[in-house]
């Protein structure tokens, strides 16, 4: 089980042992967890636009014409995201379907319609198990998707120490330790009951659980009764 966000480490345990999970993991950082990774995620552009033409009557230069208007579109608000030229990532689609149908499926397109509606047969039995390569097949909706990599941030690893905790112990209450998380080594380990503090989460580990620090500086938990 993994947990993440400010408090969700207060109930990790609790949620585990209700669900029957004997292992889990809270990964570094967890109060930010989303942040990081908002901050890793490529910046995605999509635009679309309805066609509804059938495949007898489309054109190769129609698609091409109505594809490139929305990549141009689309390369405009990468611009100001702060990419261009070959940083950005094209990918043209369409929304295909049999004449008739109320469902469409996403297809590859790279400026052949014979050859996206064979792939369109073919995905159409790989999901639906069957196909009709004699039936009308329509273009519903041309997509285009723009792609600016982002280079995400290195989680570096932690030092590495022995399994004792004694250097990373605030407290010890009541039989309760208070651990310090920004001062665990690769290796460190500690028997609940504990509570262990971060700038931006808490995490409670039970009576019966074990908790042992990764070199990348996340908690593995497992239960030890």
């Amino acid at each position: 089980l993994v947990t993440f966000g400010g408090a969700g480490g207060l109930h990790i345990c609790a949620m585990a042992e209700r669900l029957g999970i004997t292992r889990i993991l809270v990964p570094r950082h967890p109060g930010v967890l989303s942040g990081w990774g908002a901050i890793s995620a490529d910046v995605v552009k999509e635009y679309a636009r309805t066609l509804l033409r059938s495949g007898r009557t489309i054109r190769d230069s129609e698609l091409h014409r109505v594809c490139s208007s929305l990549e141009r579109d689309g390369r405009k608000a990468m611009k100001q995201e702060g990419y261009g030229g070959s940083d950005v990532q094209v990918v043209r689609s369409l929304d295909m379907r049999y004449a008739g149908q109320s469902y469409e499926l996403n297809v590859p397109f790279t400026g052949d319609w014979s050859v996206t509606c064979s792939r369109f047969h073919d995905l159409h039995e790989k999901r639906y198990r069957h196909r009709a390569d004699d039936r009308e097949v329509e273009a519903v909706t041309a997509r285009v998707r723009l792609i600016g990599k982002v280079t995400p941030p290195v989680l570096r690893r932690i030092g590495k120490g022995g399994r004792d905790i004694g250097h990373a112990v605030e407290a010890s209450n009541d039989g309760i330790l208070h651990v310090n998380r920004d001062a665990l080594r690769g290796g460190n380990e500690c028997a609940g009951p504990a509570l262990v503090h971060e700038s931006f989460s808490t995490t409670w580990i039970h009576r019966g659980w074990k908790a042992r620090t990764d070199p990348w500086g996340h908690l593995r938990l497992e239960v030890t009764s």
